[in-house]
């Protein structure tokens, strides 16, 4: 064993040269060692913002092994704040908010998704014989003429049925239901128009 002859530490580990606490250099020691030996007691203080501690007194070879002595400021013991709750509070609100914000934007768009999904193409279209309002029956030949140019242009749609003429001019001069012809026809869509001056 050995002991700082400065401090009066007890080192049992004999590959030691030099004291840990203070860095003198040990020394065999042969005599009894106390229980106690190398143990340092504090008295009880009184608690204070600031209590000055001290090192032991230096005795080291080494210039970096000395320390200065320094006041050492005692905190007092953090508590929890009201207004630190309140923030706590404040973002659990915020986290809260956004959570709905968040869920209603993703159910109103599945909601137009699926509604556009729902929503079925037309797929077949009925052209109703124009209505000639303008007065003159020289102008009839026209009316007839723009249903039957427009039943050919959209017939040319790969993805369209269209009504072909002979079922659809039976209409004409007649006072009909667009909801009655597209279920007497069997179209999803019936257009209809009419010719002024």
């Amino acid at each position: 064993m050995k002991r700082c002859p400065a401090c009066k530490r007890v080192e049992n580990d004999d590959t030691l040269a030099f004291c840990r606490a203070d860095g003198t250099a040990l020394v065999s020691d042969s005599g009894s060692v106390r229980a106690d030996a190398g143990t340092m007691r504090f008295g009880s203080a009184p608690v204070a913002s600031e209590v000055e501690t001290s090192l032991l007194p230096q005795h080291a070879t080494d210039a970096d092994m000395s320390r200065p002595t320094a006041l050492t400021t005692v905190l007092p013991a953090q508590r929890i704040s009201d207004n630190e709750l309140s923030k706590s509070k404040r973002r659990k609100a915020i986290v809260a908010i956004t959570v709905v914000v968040i869920a209603a934007a993703l159910a109103v768009s599945a909601y137009f998704y699926l509604l556009r999904k729902s929503r079925t193409a037309i797929e077949s279209v009925a052209v109703l014989p124009f209505v000639n309002t303008s007065g003159d029956p020289n102008m009839e030949y026209l009316s007839d003429g723009l249903t039957e140019s427009l039943i050919y242009n959209l017939s040319q749609l790969p993805s369209l049925r269209v009504i072909p003429r002979s079922s659809v001019f039976r209409y004409k001069g007649k006072e009909t239901d667009p909801q009655i012809v597209s279920r007497e026809l069997g179209a999803r869509a019936v257009l209809e128009g009419r010719l002024r001056n």
